[in-house]
């Protein structure tokens, strides 16, 4: 009831007072002393604190003019939104779409409506402010990896980075970079790992230990250049035997340097491709030098083939290390021999030569791998 005893102190000034003025003055002095009843230009009343502004009004009005607000008339008369209002004072608000509440409001509201929703409008713009700016600086980073943010967006990947920053949303995850919260160059770097930086050449021969594992003497091996160094060590593929003159590749093998082979060698072409090191063959060749490789040859089946093939290879410079022979079906023989020739062009002559023997009927390369697997009938040693 006591809610209601102004409404019916008024009814009672109604009748009591036939002269309008006098009336209003009634309300404006003797209604509350802890409270002021305001009135707007359609006649409508508010009821506001002691001590509120024309700015608490406005925000008893509505919150929308209240943050549109940018000045009053006050009983007719221009006033600053910080006035201070009386009871019966008519307030007409002024708005504009492209006010802005300010920090400074709240120094001078009274009212807990006017104050808290200043507050949310200045959190809500901060918000903003802080999601553009971390949009940025997360832009920049991920630029860094050839990454755009629109397009993790679209496939999804943007999850990864929610997940690194710990937050539940994007948005959350902009906003914390952009109030400095999160450091965006750690969230990029944490989703997106940059790959390591590829080891150099130079790097892996000196991690494997190659650049000190020098032979003592001049060898067949060191007229191989590992990537342009020379003295690495440096062992020849056994399943291929590759010759100077051919185009070599060169792999890094754990404990025993850098293996070559030739580069159409079946077992090269198994081997994993990041242990691949570039090799060639050095530009002056030591002569003396002589290189193992394996040929065999299919022959006629009739006494001295064998001593006519040998002579042929030692005269023309060759060096038998080992040979085998057996007999195939249909009357023919197989010769196959390990020999140590200069070069490839070395081979080669000794090849056609060879092929000129009217008991020879052919006569291939072969790998040494495979040749192994004949040990049938052999006899070693050098044959004069």
């Amino acid at each position: 009831a006591q809610k209601f005893s102004w409404l019916r102190q008024i009814m009672q000034w109604q009748n009591e007072l036939t002269d309008p003025n006098e009336f209003l003055e009634a309300v404006k002095v003797d209604l509350f002393e802890e409270e002021l009843f305001v009135f707007t230009p359609k006649g409508d009343v508010f009821s506001l604190p002691i001590n509120a502004t024309a700015l608490d009004f406005a925000f008893s009005v509505h919150s929308n003019v209240g943050i549109k607000c940018i000045g009053v008339k006050i009983n007719g008369q221009m006033s600053p939104i910080k006035k201070k209002l009386n009871s019966g004072d008519m307030v007409e608000v002024l708005t504009s779409p492209h006010q802005k509440p300010s920090k400074d409001w709240l120094n001078f509201v009274v009212t807990s409506k006017a104050r808290n929703k200043i507050r949310s409008f200045l959190r809500s713009e901060q918000r903003d402010k802080s999601r553009k700016l971390g949009r940025e600086l997360l832009g920049q980073e991920l630029d860094k990896r050839h990454l755009r943010l629109d397009d993790l967006e679209r496939s999804g990947d943007a999850a990864k980075l929610i997940k690194a920053a710990r937050e539940s949303t994007l948005e959350d995850v902009l906003v914390a970079v952009g109030y400095g919260r999160l450091n965006a160059h750690d969230i990029v770097a944490k989703t997106f790992p940059a790959p390591e930086p590829k080891e150099t050449i130079q790097e892996q021969i000196h991690r494997q230990g190659l650049d000190q594992a020098k032979p003592e003497k001049k060898s067949a091996h060191s007229t191989i250049l590992v990537s342009g160094y020379g003295d690495v060590l440096v062992n020849l593929g056994k399943c291929c035997l590759p010759l100077p003159g051919e185009a070599i590749v060169g792999f890094i093998t754990r404990g025993r340097g850098v293996t070559v082979h030739r580069n159409t060698c079946p077992r090269a072409l198994d081997t994993d491709p990041a242990r691949k090191i570039p090799v060639e063959w050095a530009k002056m060749q030591v002569e003396e030098n002589y290189h193992r490789c394996a040929i065999s040859m299919k022959t006629q089946e009739k006494a001295g083939v064998l001593a006519e093939v040998t002579t042929l290879l030692s005269n023309n410079g060759v060096n038998v290390h080992k040979a085998e022979a057996k007999i195939e079906s249909g009357l023919t023989g197989l010769l196959e021999f390990e020999i140590g020739v200069r070069n490839l062009n070395h081979l080669e002559t000794v090849i056609t030569r060879l092929e000129s023997l009217p008991s020879v009927i052919s006569v291939q390369r072969k790998n040494l791998v495979k040749q192994r697997r004949l040990r049938r009938g052999r006899f070693s040693g050098a044959i004069s």
